[in-house]
């Protein structure tokens, strides 16, 4: 059984340790006043012994790659917690 807890000292019951991962998404999306475009979203990951679930994602974040992948990075370094993660997102947008 898995104890969840959200921070970055998460332990399971066999005390491994647990960890977040963020992985930036490229999505196909529409809209009718612009048509079809590539956005990028974010997926978050709950990590243990080597194994990953997906735990939630965020989608349609902006079309700027290099944006999407500078906040995943900052979020995977800094564990940032899945369950503040759209609070997030939300204050980095302009």
């Amino acid at each position: 059984m898995v104890k969840i807890m959200f921070d970055h000292q998460a332990t399971d019951s066999n005390h491994a340790l647990l960890n977040w991962e963020y992985r930036t998404v490229p999505e196909t999306c529409f809209h009718p006043d612009c048509g079809t475009y590539i956005s990028y979203g974010i997926q978050a990951y709950q990590c243990c012994g080597g194994h990953c679930q997906l735990i939630s994602a965020v989608h349609d974040i902006s079309t700027k790659q290099s944006f999407v992948e500078q906040l995943t990075i900052l979020f995977t370094k800094q564990q940032l917690s899945p369950l503040h993660l759209l609070e997030v997102i939300t204050d980095f947008l302009p």
